[in-house]
């Protein structure tokens, strides 16, 4: 259900014939498209990855932002998430000391995230960078300050018996050897009891800049301010290698990135037996082809690590490089088990900038992507996070499964400057917004694939309460009863598409017929009724009830707007929302509740104003929270209702479900950002839908199943 579904009938047409005709065109087109197309309508480049299907969500949750008062700056160079709990730093603010700021999420608001506490530092000075790093790990959070002239600090937090509220630290960290321009603090990592942070500037045994990480291990009483546990270096570190410019840790595993002879490397450091102690790294990954370690994180026995410039094999657009542990101990090696790109990837993409792994998904930021004029200039762009989850048979060279970004697309924002994630729970900085933003994740989203044997695109677009699905196809209208497929086609007609079910298996839609004019239809038990409402010549239908009430809409009168009907006992009852120019009708549950959306004058081509719900001869509009457009789809009898959005506050779009009982609205995307329509509902929670993947191809697929925890 496009919000454009109809733009042919809210443009200024002479004839119905050219609606009708348009519209089979666009399916047609649609359903059948060999081009791949760009967001800005210029030819996506040929990938040499694999790109595959996948049934992932994406759901915006929340904007993360400072208050104003506090003139925080830089704010999402770093972002950490555990569990409800985000962390975000601000190396730059009123003060120029910097802050990191905590945000929950309230049991009250199960998807909003409020700012909690603001941490500092009890000797915070301008230029200290503090909050350039941070990380969490239950109620632990350390933060890095790589200071301006000393050697560097990190910080940690631990929240109060009463919760997280503005407060300095409970402890600070320090090496030993510390020297001026060591960068201390420019990484940090902290996983339940240990805490590494890097040290990229360290000059070990006269080597400059070789760097290091340091371990720290929580004390039996608690932190305390104090120096490392271990000091761990690289056996081949070299003069401006830099190790430590990156470190994740989990467990008792730390890896930290390097820029070893220009290429790069990461290092693998697991704790001895006996406890931490200063070694040299247990295992060295390498790659010959793309130039790691400026970015990287484990997570069980795999370990992402980004490459900016990476050129996966088509110039310098950036890369991310997988190892999965062979074995029970990592060992050295020199092939990756799989390199990440993005499918429309261009130099100056930065991607791989920022990486993050949970579970079998693996997060990539590229803040430089999509760029556009000066700002390309500068690696800046609006930015993606693109997502990556795990094949069946393992990790393989593949694009990007879905790509999330920011809801607004500010040209400057750097989306993807820095990302975490934490079970399903997605944050993404974007310095250039001053903002981060967070998103649930689901790689697994609870959907399943629909798609007709055979054909190149599918769409479902309804189901009834005994899940029988129809919708359309590259190969005609269909009835999908637990897999087994029935198609459907109106006898003689040029053109078919099958809308709405109801319990007995009737089914409704249209067909356009020899001359161009579309009918509604009926289909029961293979027997089909063609109907037309009186005086028009384009004539849809798109739902009916159990009783055999039925809603669709006509086109065109003397003002070429299209307009909704019922039918319902033998009469047709125009419906047509007070003051507007155009009402589209399109579901109606056994309650005869009718759904739909609506166009105010003047109306343009593709304009929606907002959706509706018409129930008892009275109109309730409806609008998708900030958006601008809202269209809605199917209703059940519970009178929860499915639809889409666009535009507004948010800036981009996709499908919604209204859950009635709780009295919320709940957006995802399936297949990337402003990509997937959810069609319809039934009495079980049950979404039928479809998405375009890859995205903007024309390449459809049908999806059916219920969200999580519905």
């Amino acid at each position: 259900m496009r919000l454009t579904r109809y733009t042919c009938c809210f443009a200024s047409l002479l004839t119905m014939a050219l609606c009708t005709a348009a519209v089979a065109q666009r399916r047609t087109t649609h359903l059948n498209s060999p081009i791949v197309q760009s967001t800005t309508g210029a030819a996506k480049p040929a990938s040499p990855l694999a790109n595959l299907v996948s049934l992932a969500s994406w759901t915006p949750l929340a904007e993360l932002v400072p208050p104003q008062s506090d003139g925080a700056a830089q704010f999402g160079q770093s972002v950490s998430i555990d569990g409800e709990t985000a962390v975000v730093g601000s190396y730059g603010d009123s003060s120029g000391a910097g802050a990191a700021y905590v945000f929950v999420k309230p049991p009250s608001t199960p998807t909003r995230f409020s700012r909690a506490a603001r941490l500092t530092a009890s000797d915070g000075r301008p230029n200290d960078n503090f909050g350039c790093s941070v990380s969490i790990s239950g109620d632990t959070i350390v933060v890095g300050a790589s200071i301006y002239g000393s050697p560097g600090k990190a910080y940690v937090f631990v929240k109060p018996p009463t919760g997280w509220a503005d407060m300095t630290e409970t402890a600070q960290f320090s090496a030993s050897d510390g020297q001026v321009s060591d960068a201390f603090g420019v990484s940090v990592s902290i996983s339940g009891n240990s805490v590494v942070v890097g040290a990229p500037g360290q000059t070990v045994r006269a080597t400059q800049d070789q760097g290091a990480a340091y371990v720290f291990v929580k004390p039996a009483n608690g932190w305390v301010t104090t120096t490392q546990t271990a000091e761990l270096i690289a056996s081949d570190g070299a003069e401006y290698s830099e190790l430590g410019s990156s470190v994740s840790i989990s467990g008792d595993t730390v890896v930290a990135g390097a820029r070893v002879f220009d290429r790069g490397a990461v290092y693998v450091f697991v704790e001895p037996e006996s406890g931490w102690v200063n070694m040299r790294q247990t295992a060295q990954l390498l790659d010959s082809k793309e130039g790691i370690g400026s970015s990287v994180a484990i997570s069980g026995t795999t370990i992402v690590t980004g490459s900016p410039s990476g050129s996966v094999g088509r110039g310098p657009s950036g890369a991310a490089v997988v190892y999965v542990r062979q074995g029970s101990v990592w060992t050295s090696t020199t092939t990756p088990t799989a390199t990440l790109g993005a499918s429309d990837g261009v130099p100056g993409d930065r991607f791989g900038y920022s990486v993050a792994t949970t579970g079998d998904t693996i997060l990539v930021g590229a803040p430089g992507a999509h760029c556009v004029g000066f700002n390309c200039r500068r690696n800046v762009g609006p930015g993606r996070v693109y997502a990556f989850a795990m094949p069946a048979g393992g990790w393989i060279d593949m694009a990007e499964t879905q790509e999330l970004r920011a809801h607004d697309g500010i040209p400057h924002g750097a989306f993807g400057q820095a990302v975490a994630a934490s079970g399903s729970a997605v944050v993404a900085g974007a310095t250039g917004t001053n903002s981060a933003y967070l998103a649930h994740y689901a790689s697994n989203s609870g959907f399943t694939l629909l798609s007709v044997p055979g054909s190149t695109s599918t769409a479902a677009l309804g189901i009834n309460n005994l899940g029988q699905i129809v919708g359309g196809s590259s190969l005609g209208s269909f009835v999908d009863t637990n897999g087994v497929f029935t198609m459907i086609g109106y006898p003689g007609a040029t053109f078919t598409w099958a809308e709405g079910i109801n319990d007995a298996g009737e089914v409704v839609g249209y067909y356009v017929d020899s001359l161009g004019d579309s009918h509604g239809f009926t289909e029961l038990n293979g027997v089909y009724t063609s109907m037309d409402y009186p005086g028009v010549t384009g004539t849809y239908l798109y739902g009916i009830d159990n009783a055999g009430d039925m809603v669709g809409n006509y086109c065109c009168t003397s003002t070429n707007q299209i307009q909704g009907f019922l039918y319902s006992g033998g009469v047709f009852t125009p419906i047509t929302v007070p003051g507007a120019q155009a009402t589209t009708v399109y579901g109606i549950n056994n309650n005869e509740a009718i759904t739909g959306f609506y166009c105010d004058s003047p109306c343009t081509a593709g304009s929606v104003s907002g959706g509706f719900i018409y129930s008892n001869g009275a109109f309730t509009t409806v609008n998708y929270p900030g958006a601008a457009s809202t269209g809605l789809g199917g209703i059940n009898d519970s009178g929860d209702f499915v639809g889409e959005w666009s535009g507004g506050t948010y800036g981009v779009g996709g499908s919604f479900v209204f859950w009635h009982q709780q009295e919320q609205f709940f957006g995802f995307n399936i297949g990337g950002v402003d990509n997937s329509t959810a069609n319809g509902i039934n009495n079980s929670g049950e979404i039928v839908g479809y998405f375009e993947q890859p995205a903007n191809t024309g390449t459809n697929y049908g999806f059916y199943g219920h969200l999580p925890g519905h």
